[in-house]
């Protein structure tokens, strides 16, 4: 009876010394403020820190996997050629300057054109450094870029290529198992792509010229053509050995032009600006102009408004056949050797398959053969400047650039062949009209490319 007794007391002496316990730390009536603080900031701290280790626990997540281009070109990079509505006279011919510092006044070490394969090796406010091959230089930002906009960039410049690997690999008409076998394509052999499926499972693939369907991304494997920076010395060198073959060149006195009509007027106009210099960017009929600010300034002085390069003007005006040419349309050359498929250069057809254009540095302003355009257009209306005094002297005071020019004949207007496609000008005042820009680029026969 003693022992349970004893057992009881005990037990009601630690239960109340428990409650006691718990009141000290919650209450604060036998424990000091010091000790309570003390208390309160542990267990906050613990609960503090047990969130934390729970917040940062590790989320699993799923990488993404390019479908299309292997790992190695996940940060490639490239040239893009911004398209400007309003461009200066410093600007080139479809290509970039690269420097040899970050200043554009300093030399120039190379030239990139859109999807030029380069490497970023410092970025700056204004200029990136980059490395191009055997180049090195600095280039404007804004001329530069990376990831999927550089893979868009090279896409369109041909530069992304398949290479067929399965054996019998089917070209269809359209991105999908059900749609037409246009051919089979070659095991090793190589097409560049134009499109790819919004699901990534088809790619589109140029076989020829006029020829384009889909394959398979799982029969392909995918690589980048790498198209390195130019020197300045091999850009010039493209344009000269694109007249190597057509090295006859022609005086005036040797050229039969047309007698009347608009195109008389241009074409006397254009011709006495023959044996000026070839200057790289240049736009000034006297001072020196490339091949498309000699076009573009010539059609000013007309009233039709050009588009700065000669792989934009291709875009202007009327699409013409190789066999319906008639004097002061525009003909469009391939001669990047890098990129067959880029229009680089432009000239005028002056009749009788001969050309007047700006040709290189070493020629300047040239009459030569008309060669192989592969793609040409029409721009001039076909009309006579009217003889409206107001027009005429108007017309005359823009074009008259020299003192000893005489005044441009006024003929009357000519009648176009039917056969022929016309656009009309929306005004006669000068340096105002704007030529009608197409979507298409109707090419030549000789602009097929061979498989």
């Amino acid at each position: 009876m003693k022992k349970k007794i004893i057992v009881a007391s005990v037990f009601t002496v630690a239960l109340i010394g428990g409650i006691i316990g718990i009141k000290s730390v919650s209450g604060g009536h036998h424990t000091s403020g010091a000790e309570t603080k003390i208390v309160q900031k542990t267990t906050i701290q613990e609960t503090t820190t047990a969130v934390q280790h729970e917040t940062k626990a590790p989320v699993e997540t799923k990488k993404k996997v390019d479908l299309i281009f292997p790992e190695k070109y996940k940060n490639v990079s490239a040239i893009k050629i911004e398209k400007k509505k309003v461009k200066s006279e410093d600007d080139s011919d479809e290509m970039v300057e690269i420097y040899e510092k970050d200043d554009e006044k300093s030399k120039v070490v190379g030239i990139g054109v859109d999807g030029s394969y380069v490497k970023i090796l410092k970025k700056g406010k204004k200029f990136y450094k980059i490395k191009s091959d055997k180049i090195t230089g600095y280039v404007k930002k804004e001329n530069v870029v990376t990831g999927k906009k550089a893979k868009e960039v090279l896409i369109e410049a041909k530069d992304v290529i398949v290479k067929v690997k399965a054996k019998k690999t089917e070209l269809r008409s359209e991105d999908n198992k059900k749609s037409k076998v246009l051919s089979n394509l070659q095991e090793k052999a190589e097409y560049p792509i134009t499109d790819i499926s919004k699901d990534k499972k088809w790619i589109k693939v140029e076989r020829t010229s006029t020829m384009s369907g889909w394959v398979k991304t799982k029969d392909v494997t995918v690589k980048i053509h790498k198209e390195y920076l130019y020197t300045p010395e091999e850009y010039d060198d493209m344009l000269e050995q694109e007249w190597a073959a057509n090295a006859i060149t022609y005086t005036l006195e040797e050229t039969s032009l047309p007698k009347e009509g608009e195109a008389a007027e241009f074409l006397k106009y254009a011709t006495q600006f023959l044996g000026n210099r070839y200057v790289w960017g240049g736009t000034s009929l006297t001072s020196g102009a490339d091949c498309s600010g000699f076009t573009m300034s010539l059609f000013k002085k007309f009233g039709y408004s050009l588009s700065r390069t000669a792989a934009e003007q291709a875009y202007n005006g009327k699409a013409v056949k190789s066999n319906k040419l008639k004097p002061g349309d525009l003909v469009f050359y391939h001669t990047d050797r890098k990129n067959k498929n880029r229009i680089s250069h432009v000239a005028i057809y002056i009749g009788d398959g001969k050309i007047l254009h700006s040709a290189n540095k070493t020629q300047g302003v040239i009459i030569s053969r008309l060669g192989n355009p592969c793609a040409a257009r029409r721009i001039l209306s076909g009309k006579s400047v009217k003889k409206d005094k107001d027009k005429d002297k108007e017309k005359t005071a823009v074009v008259s650039t020299k003192k000893d020019i005489k005044r441009l004949n006024q003929e009357t207007t000519t009648e176009e062949e039917s056969s022929t496609v016309e656009i009309e000008k929306t005004t006669q005042v000068p340096n105002t009209t704007e030529v009608e820009t197409t979507t298409k680029v109707e090419e030549t026969e000789s602009c097929t490319d061979e498989e």
